[in-house]
Protein backbone atom coordinates (compact mmCIF):
# COMPACT_ATOMS: atom_id res chain seq x y z
CA UNK A 1 0.00 0.00 0.00
CA UNK A 2 2.67 2.37 0.77
CA UNK A 3 4.33 1.76 -2.67
CA UNK A 4 1.02 2.29 -4.22
CA UNK A 5 0.48 5.39 -2.43
CA UNK A 6 3.87 6.78 -3.40
CA UNK A 7 3.66 5.82 -6.72
CA UNK A 8 0.29 7.76 -7.02
CA UNK A 9 1.86 10.52 -5.51
CA UNK A 10 4.80 11.23 -7.24
CA UNK A 11 2.07 10.63 -10.88
CA UNK A 12 -0.22 13.72 -9.25
CA UNK A 13 3.28 15.95 -9.03
CA UNK A 14 4.28 15.04 -12.48
CA UNK A 15 0.98 15.77 -14.02
CA UNK A 16 0.82 19.08 -12.28
CA UNK A 17 3.71 20.06 -12.90
CA UNK A 18 2.84 19.10 -16.55
CA UNK A 19 0.04 20.95 -16.51
CA UNK A 20 1.48 24.16 -15.09
CA UNK A 21 4.63 23.56 -18.02
CA UNK A 22 1.74 23.17 -20.54
CA UNK A 23 0.01 26.62 -19.44
CA UNK A 24 3.25 28.40 -19.11
CA UNK A 25 4.27 27.22 -22.76
CA UNK A 26 1.03 27.89 -23.71
CA UNK A 27 1.03 31.65 -22.35
CA UNK A 28 4.47 32.58 -22.96
CA UNK A 29 6.34 30.38 -25.35
CA UNK A 30 3.78 29.23 -28.32
CA UNK A 31 3.45 32.02 -30.82
CA UNK A 32 3.29 31.98 -34.27
CA UNK A 33 6.01 33.65 -36.50
CA UNK A 34 4.38 36.63 -37.36
CA UNK A 35 3.39 37.39 -33.63
CA UNK A 36 7.06 36.69 -32.32
CA UNK A 37 8.17 39.23 -35.44
CA UNK A 38 5.75 41.89 -33.68
CA UNK A 39 6.38 41.17 -30.30
CA UNK A 40 10.03 41.75 -31.27
CA UNK A 41 9.64 45.00 -33.24
CA UNK A 42 7.11 46.07 -30.04
CA UNK A 43 9.85 45.89 -27.60
CA UNK A 44 12.19 47.68 -30.33
CA UNK A 45 9.89 50.80 -30.58
CA UNK A 46 11.02 53.99 -29.04
CA UNK A 47 7.38 55.87 -29.08
CA UNK A 48 3.80 54.59 -28.46
CA UNK A 49 1.31 57.59 -30.34
CA UNK A 50 0.16 57.81 -33.47
CA UNK A 51 -0.33 60.98 -35.69
CA UNK A 52 -3.98 61.55 -34.86
CA UNK A 53 -2.87 61.94 -31.37
CA UNK A 54 -0.69 64.78 -31.92
CA UNK A 55 -1.65 68.35 -30.97
CA UNK A 56 1.44 70.78 -31.81
CA UNK A 57 5.19 70.33 -32.06
CA UNK A 58 8.10 71.48 -33.28
CA UNK A 59 11.06 70.14 -35.79
CA UNK A 60 14.65 71.53 -35.51
CA UNK A 61 16.87 70.42 -39.14
CA UNK A 62 19.01 72.55 -41.09
CA UNK A 63 19.81 75.13 -38.78
CA UNK A 64 16.24 76.27 -38.28
CA UNK A 65 13.24 75.28 -35.88
CA UNK A 66 9.61 74.67 -37.16
CA UNK A 67 6.61 74.71 -34.73
CA UNK A 68 3.38 73.60 -36.17
CA UNK A 69 -0.09 72.96 -34.51
CA UNK A 70 -3.02 71.57 -35.69
CA UNK A 71 -5.66 73.14 -37.50
CA UNK A 72 -9.31 71.08 -38.06
CA UNK A 73 -7.47 68.21 -40.15
CA UNK A 74 -4.78 70.45 -41.29
CA UNK A 75 -1.73 71.97 -39.87
CA UNK A 76 -0.48 75.72 -39.52
CA UNK A 77 2.99 76.88 -38.65
CA UNK A 78 3.34 79.28 -36.19
CA UNK A 79 7.29 79.83 -36.47
CA UNK A 80 9.55 80.87 -37.37
CA UNK A 81 6.27 82.50 -39.56
CA UNK A 82 2.79 82.31 -39.58
CA UNK A 83 1.59 80.21 -42.84
CA UNK A 84 0.01 76.60 -43.89
CA UNK A 85 1.84 73.99 -43.75
CA UNK A 86 2.45 71.29 -45.70
CA UNK A 87 0.18 68.57 -44.52
CA UNK A 88 1.24 65.60 -46.37
CA UNK A 89 5.46 66.79 -45.75
CA UNK A 90 4.12 67.33 -41.67
CA UNK A 91 2.26 64.44 -41.68
CA UNK A 92 5.47 62.10 -42.96
CA UNK A 93 7.53 63.32 -40.29
CA UNK A 94 5.18 62.52 -37.41
CA UNK A 95 4.82 58.74 -39.12
CA UNK A 96 8.11 58.00 -39.21
CA UNK A 97 8.15 59.81 -35.45
CA UNK A 98 5.65 57.46 -34.20
CA UNK A 99 6.98 53.99 -36.18
CA UNK A 100 10.85 54.44 -35.63
CA UNK A 101 11.93 51.35 -34.87
CA UNK A 102 16.01 51.09 -32.91
CA UNK A 103 17.48 47.44 -34.60
CA UNK A 104 19.05 47.16 -32.45
CA UNK A 105 19.26 48.45 -29.06
CA UNK A 106 22.76 49.64 -28.28
CA UNK A 107 22.42 50.72 -24.61
CA UNK A 108 18.89 50.80 -22.28
CA UNK A 109 20.99 52.99 -19.95
CA UNK A 110 23.07 55.18 -21.56
CA UNK A 111 25.74 57.34 -20.01
CA UNK A 112 26.56 61.49 -20.54
CA UNK A 113 29.75 59.54 -22.53
CA UNK A 114 27.35 56.99 -24.70
CA UNK A 115 24.95 59.96 -25.79
CA UNK A 116 28.21 61.97 -26.72
CA UNK A 117 29.79 59.28 -28.52
CA UNK A 118 26.56 58.88 -30.78
CA UNK A 119 26.07 62.30 -31.50
CA UNK A 120 23.34 62.76 -29.30
CA UNK A 121 24.48 65.36 -27.44
CA UNK A 122 24.61 68.08 -30.46
CA UNK A 123 21.69 65.88 -32.40
CA UNK A 124 21.35 66.86 -35.93
CA UNK A 125 17.39 66.30 -35.88
CA UNK A 126 15.48 66.98 -32.87
CA UNK A 127 11.65 66.27 -32.98
CA UNK A 128 9.24 66.90 -30.45
CA UNK A 129 5.59 66.28 -30.00
CA UNK A 130 2.56 67.11 -27.93
CA UNK A 131 -0.43 64.53 -27.51
CA UNK A 132 -3.87 65.63 -26.98
CA UNK A 133 -3.31 64.30 -23.70
CA UNK A 134 -0.57 66.39 -22.63
CA UNK A 135 2.19 64.62 -22.77
CA UNK A 136 5.47 64.89 -24.63
CA UNK A 137 7.78 62.68 -26.63
CA UNK A 138 10.79 63.93 -28.18
CA UNK A 139 13.16 62.52 -30.78
CA UNK A 140 17.17 63.06 -31.02
CA UNK A 141 18.85 61.64 -34.52
CA UNK A 142 22.75 61.61 -33.89
CA UNK A 143 25.37 60.97 -36.88
CA UNK A 144 24.74 58.68 -39.54
CA UNK A 145 26.99 55.89 -38.91
CA UNK A 146 28.54 55.48 -42.50
CA UNK A 147 29.14 51.56 -42.32
CA UNK A 148 25.70 50.02 -41.11
CA UNK A 149 23.78 53.57 -43.05
CA UNK A 150 22.03 53.65 -39.79
CA UNK A 151 21.32 56.62 -37.50
CA UNK A 152 21.29 56.51 -33.44
CA UNK A 153 18.18 57.75 -31.86
CA UNK A 154 17.11 58.16 -28.61
CA UNK A 155 14.12 59.62 -26.59
CA UNK A 156 14.02 62.96 -24.67
CA UNK A 157 15.27 61.47 -21.66
CA UNK A 158 18.71 60.22 -23.58
CA UNK A 159 18.93 56.68 -21.40
CA UNK A 160 17.55 54.46 -24.24
CA UNK A 161 19.58 54.33 -27.35
CA UNK A 162 19.43 52.19 -30.72
CA UNK A 163 20.29 52.67 -34.46
CA UNK A 164 17.61 53.12 -36.61
CA UNK A 165 17.59 52.50 -40.82
CA UNK A 166 17.88 55.72 -42.32
CA UNK A 167 14.58 55.44 -44.52
CA UNK A 168 12.99 57.96 -41.86
CA UNK A 169 15.56 60.75 -42.25
CA UNK A 170 14.70 62.28 -45.07
CA UNK A 171 10.90 63.08 -43.77
CA UNK A 172 12.73 64.95 -40.65
CA UNK A 173 15.66 66.66 -42.27
CA UNK A 174 14.11 68.90 -44.14
CA UNK A 175 14.30 73.06 -44.54
CA UNK A 176 11.72 74.93 -43.57
CA UNK A 177 10.11 75.56 -47.36
CA UNK A 178 9.52 71.98 -47.49
CA UNK A 179 7.31 71.93 -44.59
CA UNK A 180 5.74 74.50 -46.06
CA UNK A 181 2.54 75.00 -48.37
CA UNK A 182 3.83 76.29 -51.76
CA UNK A 183 0.25 77.67 -52.08
CA UNK A 184 0.21 81.82 -52.13
CA UNK A 185 -3.98 81.84 -51.76
CA UNK A 186 -4.93 79.74 -48.51
CA UNK A 187 -8.77 80.31 -49.45
CA UNK A 188 -10.90 77.41 -50.63
CA UNK A 189 -11.94 77.56 -54.21
CA UNK A 190 -15.65 76.66 -53.57
CA UNK A 191 -15.54 79.82 -51.07
CA UNK A 192 -14.10 82.60 -53.27
CA UNK A 193 -16.87 85.10 -54.34
CA UNK A 194 -14.72 87.85 -56.12
CA UNK A 195 -11.73 87.56 -58.21
CA UNK A 196 -10.07 91.21 -58.81
CA UNK A 197 -7.12 92.45 -60.74
CA UNK A 198 -5.90 95.95 -60.75
CA UNK A 199 -3.83 97.60 -63.45
CA UNK A 200 -1.09 99.44 -62.48
CA UNK A 201 -3.18 102.86 -62.37
CA UNK A 202 -5.63 101.52 -59.81
CA UNK A 203 -8.17 100.49 -62.77
CA UNK A 204 -9.79 97.19 -62.49
CA UNK A 205 -8.85 95.42 -65.13
CA UNK A 206 -11.36 92.60 -64.46
CA UNK A 207 -13.58 91.53 -61.87
CA UNK A 208 -15.14 88.34 -61.23
CA UNK A 209 -18.02 87.71 -59.32
CA UNK A 210 -19.75 84.96 -58.07
CA UNK A 211 -23.84 84.92 -58.74
CA UNK A 212 -25.47 82.05 -57.43
CA UNK A 213 -24.09 79.33 -60.01
CA UNK A 214 -22.79 81.53 -62.18
CA UNK A 215 -20.06 84.16 -62.61
CA UNK A 216 -20.14 87.93 -63.90
CA UNK A 217 -17.45 90.11 -65.23
CA UNK A 218 -16.40 93.86 -65.18
CA UNK A 219 -14.16 96.50 -65.56
CA UNK A 220 -13.07 99.27 -66.93
CA UNK A 221 -13.49 98.63 -70.60
CA UNK A 222 -17.11 96.61 -69.53
CA UNK A 223 -19.82 97.12 -67.82
CA UNK A 224 -21.18 94.45 -65.38
CA UNK A 225 -22.14 91.26 -67.65
CA UNK A 226 -22.62 86.99 -67.20
CA UNK A 227 -18.90 85.65 -67.40
CA UNK A 228 -17.83 82.80 -69.87
CA UNK A 229 -18.02 79.95 -67.80
CA UNK A 230 -15.20 78.54 -68.92
CA UNK A 231 -12.84 81.19 -68.96
CA UNK A 232 -13.94 81.91 -65.06
CA UNK A 233 -12.92 78.43 -64.17
CA UNK A 234 -9.46 78.82 -65.30
CA UNK A 235 -8.63 82.29 -63.80
CA UNK A 236 -9.90 80.49 -60.15
CA UNK A 237 -7.47 77.47 -60.98
CA UNK A 238 -4.67 79.73 -61.65
CA UNK A 239 -5.35 82.57 -59.30
CA UNK A 240 -6.79 80.53 -56.40
CA UNK A 241 -5.70 76.85 -56.64
CA UNK A 242 -2.75 76.61 -58.51
CA UNK A 243 -0.93 79.89 -57.86
CA UNK A 244 2.19 78.74 -55.96
CA UNK A 245 5.53 79.63 -55.22
CA UNK A 246 8.70 78.20 -57.59
CA UNK A 247 10.57 79.80 -54.91
CA UNK A 248 10.38 81.49 -51.61
CA UNK A 249 12.51 84.50 -52.07
CA UNK A 250 12.54 86.19 -48.51
CA UNK A 251 10.17 86.00 -45.64
CA UNK A 252 10.86 89.01 -44.25
CA UNK A 253 10.06 91.83 -47.17
CA UNK A 254 9.86 95.63 -45.59
CA UNK A 255 8.01 98.39 -47.67
CA UNK A 256 11.58 100.48 -47.74
CA UNK A 257 12.47 97.60 -50.28
CA UNK A 258 10.15 98.19 -52.87
CA UNK A 259 12.40 99.13 -55.37
CA UNK A 260 14.79 96.60 -54.79
CA UNK A 261 12.01 93.81 -55.77
CA UNK A 262 10.44 95.64 -58.36
CA UNK A 263 7.26 96.46 -56.55
CA UNK A 264 7.34 100.49 -56.51
CA UNK A 265 6.03 99.69 -59.97
CA UNK A 266 3.78 96.34 -60.11
CA UNK A 267 2.71 95.16 -63.08
CA UNK A 268 -0.81 94.33 -61.50
CA UNK A 269 -2.33 93.79 -58.06
CA UNK A 270 -5.09 90.65 -57.07
CA UNK A 271 -7.36 90.60 -54.26
CA UNK A 272 -9.24 87.42 -53.63
CA UNK A 273 -12.24 87.45 -51.89
CA UNK A 274 -14.41 84.86 -49.76
CA UNK A 275 -18.11 84.17 -48.45
CA UNK A 276 -17.17 84.77 -44.66
CA UNK A 277 -15.40 88.85 -45.93
CA UNK A 278 -11.72 87.08 -45.92
CA UNK A 279 -9.21 88.61 -48.43
CA UNK A 280 -6.02 87.73 -50.08
CA UNK A 281 -3.80 90.70 -51.91
CA UNK A 282 -0.77 90.38 -53.77
CA UNK A 283 1.35 92.18 -55.94
CA UNK A 284 3.02 90.97 -59.04
CA UNK A 285 6.13 92.58 -60.34
CA UNK A 286 8.60 91.93 -62.44
CA UNK A 287 12.62 91.76 -60.87
CA UNK A 288 14.23 95.26 -61.85
CA UNK A 289 17.23 93.56 -62.14
CA UNK A 290 16.68 89.49 -62.87
CA UNK A 291 14.88 89.70 -66.30
CA UNK A 292 12.47 87.22 -66.27
CA UNK A 293 11.82 86.30 -62.88
CA UNK A 294 8.21 87.69 -62.00
CA UNK A 295 7.44 87.93 -58.11
CA UNK A 296 4.23 88.14 -56.14
CA UNK A 297 4.31 89.90 -52.65
CA UNK A 298 1.71 88.35 -50.26
CA UNK A 299 0.00 91.97 -48.46
CA UNK A 300 0.17 91.75 -44.44
CA UNK A 301 3.31 89.23 -44.76
CA UNK A 302 6.81 89.70 -45.54
CA UNK A 303 6.38 87.15 -47.94
CA UNK A 304 7.76 87.55 -51.36
CA UNK A 305 7.97 84.71 -53.97
CA UNK A 306 8.86 83.97 -57.34
CA UNK A 307 5.54 82.24 -60.06
CA UNK A 308 5.76 81.32 -62.88
CA UNK A 309 6.05 83.95 -66.14
CA UNK A 310 2.69 82.39 -67.41
CA UNK A 311 0.40 84.40 -65.16
CA UNK A 312 1.54 87.59 -66.55
CA UNK A 313 -0.69 86.84 -69.27
CA UNK A 314 -3.55 86.01 -67.71
CA UNK A 315 -3.41 89.40 -65.53
CA UNK A 316 -3.37 91.46 -68.59
CA UNK A 317 -6.66 89.94 -69.45
CA UNK A 318 -9.47 92.53 -69.73
CA UNK A 319 -13.47 92.46 -68.87
CA UNK A 320 -14.49 92.10 -72.31
CA UNK A 321 -12.02 89.32 -72.90
CA UNK A 322 -14.79 87.48 -69.89
CA UNK A 323 -17.44 88.04 -71.98
CA UNK A 324 -19.65 84.61 -72.08
CA UNK A 325 -18.85 83.23 -75.67
CA UNK A 326 -21.54 80.30 -76.02
CA UNK A 327 -23.75 81.57 -78.99
CA UNK A 328 -26.18 78.91 -78.68
CA UNK A 329 -26.68 75.11 -77.29
CA UNK A 330 -28.79 72.61 -78.49
CA UNK A 331 -28.86 68.68 -77.82
CA UNK A 332 -27.67 67.09 -80.27
CA UNK A 333 -29.34 63.88 -79.87
CA UNK A 334 -32.65 66.29 -80.95
CA UNK A 335 -31.28 66.91 -84.04
CA UNK A 336 -33.57 65.25 -86.91
CA UNK A 337 -32.08 67.69 -89.89
CA UNK A 338 -29.04 69.43 -90.70
CA UNK A 339 -28.81 71.85 -93.62
CA UNK A 340 -25.50 72.83 -95.46
CA UNK A 341 -26.00 76.09 -97.42
CA UNK A 342 -22.75 77.34 -99.52
CA UNK A 343 -23.43 79.88 -102.00
CA UNK A 344 -26.38 78.69 -103.87
CA UNK A 345 -26.21 75.21 -102.93
CA UNK A 346 -27.97 73.57 -100.52
CA UNK A 347 -27.81 70.00 -99.61
CA UNK A 348 -29.85 68.19 -96.66
CA UNK A 349 -28.98 64.98 -94.13
CA UNK A 350 -32.02 63.74 -92.17
CA UNK A 351 -32.14 61.17 -89.56
CA UNK A 352 -33.12 57.31 -89.86
CA UNK A 353 -33.34 55.47 -86.96
CA UNK A 354 -29.43 55.37 -85.95
CA UNK A 355 -28.15 56.41 -89.91
CA UNK A 356 -28.10 59.56 -91.25
CA UNK A 357 -29.19 59.95 -94.94
CA UNK A 358 -27.90 62.40 -98.00
CA UNK A 359 -30.50 62.45 -100.61
CA UNK A 360 -32.02 59.37 -99.72
CA UNK A 361 -28.88 57.54 -99.53
CA UNK A 362 -26.04 56.51 -96.35
CA UNK A 363 -23.89 59.13 -95.31
CA UNK A 364 -20.78 59.26 -93.32
CA UNK A 365 -22.33 58.63 -90.44
CA UNK A 366 -18.48 59.73 -88.05
CA UNK A 367 -18.40 63.13 -91.07
CA UNK A 368 -22.53 63.85 -89.74
CA UNK A 369 -21.54 63.02 -85.70
CA UNK A 370 -17.93 65.76 -86.14
CA UNK A 371 -20.50 68.34 -87.04
CA UNK A 372 -22.70 68.04 -84.45
CA UNK A 373 -19.79 67.85 -81.96
CA UNK A 374 -18.28 70.88 -83.41
CA UNK A 375 -21.45 72.96 -83.85
CA UNK A 376 -24.62 72.08 -81.53
CA UNK A 377 -22.50 74.09 -78.57
CA UNK A 378 -21.33 76.84 -80.16
CA UNK A 379 -18.69 79.22 -78.29
CA UNK A 380 -16.31 81.39 -80.55
CA UNK A 381 -13.15 82.00 -79.96
CA UNK A 382 -13.80 86.04 -79.00
CA UNK A 383 -16.55 88.74 -79.48
CA UNK A 384 -15.63 90.88 -82.27
CA UNK A 385 -18.86 93.15 -81.94
CA UNK A 386 -22.13 93.20 -79.97
CA UNK A 387 -23.63 93.87 -83.25
CA UNK A 388 -23.50 95.33 -86.82
CA UNK A 389 -24.86 97.39 -89.36
CA UNK A 390 -26.63 95.72 -92.18
CA UNK A 391 -23.49 97.13 -94.52
CA UNK A 392 -21.18 95.92 -91.90
CA UNK A 393 -22.77 92.48 -92.44
CA UNK A 394 -22.55 92.37 -95.71
CA UNK A 395 -19.18 93.48 -95.94
CA UNK A 396 -18.27 90.32 -93.68
CA UNK A 397 -19.93 87.89 -95.94
CA UNK A 398 -22.07 87.58 -93.12
CA UNK A 399 -25.63 88.86 -94.86
CA UNK A 400 -25.83 87.29 -97.41
CA UNK A 401 -23.88 84.44 -95.70
CA UNK A 402 -20.52 83.01 -96.97
CA UNK A 403 -21.98 79.57 -95.41
CA UNK A 404 -24.80 78.71 -93.57
CA UNK A 405 -25.69 76.08 -90.98
CA UNK A 406 -29.09 75.04 -89.53
CA UNK A 407 -30.50 72.07 -87.12
CA UNK A 408 -33.91 71.49 -86.87
CA UNK A 409 -35.91 68.50 -84.85
CA UNK A 410 -38.36 66.39 -85.68
CA UNK A 411 -41.16 68.64 -85.98
CA UNK A 412 -38.73 70.79 -88.52
CA UNK A 413 -38.61 73.63 -85.47
CA UNK A 414 -35.18 75.62 -85.81
CA UNK A 415 -33.21 74.16 -83.08
CA UNK A 416 -29.84 76.53 -83.93
CA UNK A 417 -28.90 78.73 -87.24
CA UNK A 418 -25.34 80.18 -87.98
CA UNK A 419 -23.76 82.06 -90.40
CA UNK A 420 -20.05 82.26 -91.54
CA UNK A 421 -18.41 84.92 -93.35
CA UNK A 422 -14.85 85.37 -94.64
CA UNK A 423 -12.10 86.07 -92.95
CA UNK A 424 -11.36 88.63 -89.98
CA UNK A 425 -7.79 87.96 -89.52
CA UNK A 426 -5.24 84.91 -90.29
CA UNK A 427 -7.51 81.34 -88.94
CA UNK A 428 -9.98 83.35 -87.86
CA UNK A 429 -13.50 83.51 -89.41
CA UNK A 430 -16.68 85.98 -88.72
CA UNK A 431 -19.64 83.65 -87.12
CA UNK A 432 -23.03 84.75 -86.04
CA UNK A 433 -26.23 83.15 -85.22
CA UNK A 434 -29.15 83.84 -86.06
CA UNK A 435 -30.59 84.42 -82.51
CA UNK A 436 -28.50 86.32 -81.37
CA UNK A 437 -26.92 89.85 -82.73
CA UNK A 438 -23.06 89.37 -81.60
CA UNK A 439 -20.35 88.37 -84.41
CA UNK A 440 -17.77 86.16 -83.10
CA UNK A 441 -14.67 84.72 -84.75
CA UNK A 442 -13.87 81.43 -84.95
CA UNK A 443 -11.10 79.23 -86.10
CA UNK A 444 -11.13 78.00 -89.68
CA UNK A 445 -10.43 74.75 -88.61
CA UNK A 446 -13.35 74.29 -87.11
CA UNK A 447 -15.41 75.76 -89.80
CA UNK A 448 -13.26 72.94 -92.40
CA UNK A 449 -15.24 70.05 -90.72
CA UNK A 450 -18.77 71.59 -92.89
CA UNK A 451 -18.72 69.24 -95.92
CA UNK A 452 -19.02 71.29 -99.25
CA UNK A 453 -21.02 69.07 -101.16
CA UNK A 454 -23.20 65.71 -100.99
CA UNK A 455 -20.35 63.79 -102.44
CA UNK A 456 -17.97 64.66 -99.33
CA UNK A 457 -21.28 63.55 -97.24
CA UNK A 458 -21.78 60.48 -99.45
CA UNK A 459 -21.01 56.67 -98.27
CA UNK A 460 -20.19 55.12 -101.53
CA UNK A 461 -19.41 52.24 -99.40
CA UNK A 462 -22.78 51.45 -98.06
Amino acid sequence: MKRIHKNMATAAVLLVAGLGFGYYTLETKVKTPEERFLADRESKRLFRFGRVDVTRGSLQAKNATVSFERDGTGWNITKPIAWPADDEAIDAALDRMASIIMEPVTTENATAEDVEREGLDKPTVTMTVELADGVEHTLHVGRRNRLTDKYPITAGDKKRIGLSDSAFYWAMDRPFDELRDKHLVHIPEDDVTHITVFAPDGSVRFRLERDGESWTTEGADQPKIEADPGDVLLARVRIVKRLTAATFVTDTYEAAQQAEYGFDAPKARIEVQAKDGASTKLVFAEHPKQEGQHLIHVEGTGTVAEVAATLEELLEKTAVQFRDRTFYSVDRRAVRTVEFEQGTAKFVVKRKGEDWLVNGKPAKIWKVDSVLRAFAHLKVDAIHAKDATKSQQREWLINPPSRRLVFRDAYDKVLAAVRFGKYARDELIFVKSESDDRIGLITDKKVDLLPTSVEELADEER
